[in-house]
Formats: structure tokens, C-alpha cells, sequence
């Protein structure tokens, strides 16, 4: 769901709960549901938190991208990236949707995220 943090969280979850489990007839198992993922973007500083959209689906972590790119764009050391995750502050693994570049990040977020625009450091 895009622009997710602009929907209560409640809301979102009851409409989720609503939806019909996937067709047996598509070759999805008894009491399939659809995956639901909330794009929030949390880089913190605001009233809105990815945590309370967690439970009812995944969330997109924004921070994850943030922090890879300060690390290939020589911010930080790419060894600190060995206790890379949670540690960090980020959403555990089970509840997050990463990603290195989105429409998002290609548009806002300053110079800090790596896109397909940096290729060099892309690939």
C-alpha cells in the first residue's frame, strides 16, 4: 500500500481482515492470505512510526537504503556493516520490506541513497 502513514494503522488492518482468503483454484493453499506490505517512510522525527504498522503486514524500512548508501558513499566504513540490521534501529527482518532504490529515493532523500543513477556505485 502506498503512502500507508497516511491511513490510521487501524483502519488499514481492518480492511486487510476483510479481504477474502486466495482462490484453492489458483493453486494457493487452504486459508491463503494476500501479502500486505505498508510503505512508511520512518527516518525518524516524525509522529508517524513503522512500528505501529507492524502486525498486519510487512513495512518498507527506508532507513536501510540510508544507511547502505552512507556506507558505499564513504560516510561510514562498509565494516561497520557487519552488525548491520536491527541494531541499527531497524525494523526486524520478519516485519521489514529493504530495498537499495525506489521511486522515493530517486526523487527525495537528498544525495545520500544510492540509485541507478550512481552506477558505478550501483553495481
Amino acid at each position: 500500500v502506498d503512502a500507508a502513514k497516511h491511513m490510521w494503522p487501524s483502519d488499514l488492518e481492518y480492511i486487510y481482515n476483510q479481504v477474502k482468503n486466495l482462490s484453492t483454484e489458483h493453486g494457493f493453499n487452504n486459508d491463503s492470505k494476500p501479502f500486505f506490505y505498508q510503505e512508511v517512510i520512518d527516518l525518524g522525527g516524525e509522529g508517524i512510526h513503522s512500528t505501529d504498522y507492524i502486525g498486519f503486514g510487512r513495512v518498507t524500512e527506508f532507513k536501510y537504503s540510508h544507511e547502505l548508501g552512507n556506507a558505499f558513499r564513504g560516510n561510514n566504513a562498509i565494516k561497520w556493516l557487519q552488525s548491520f540490521g536491527t541494531g541499527w534501529g531497524f525494523i526486524p527482518s520478519g516485519d521489514a520490506v529493504v530495498f537499495v532504490d525506489n521511486h522515493d529515493n530517486q526523487r527525495t532523500h537528498g544525495n545520500i541513497v544510492l540509485t541507478h543513477k550512481n552506477a558505478k556505485l550501483y553495481k
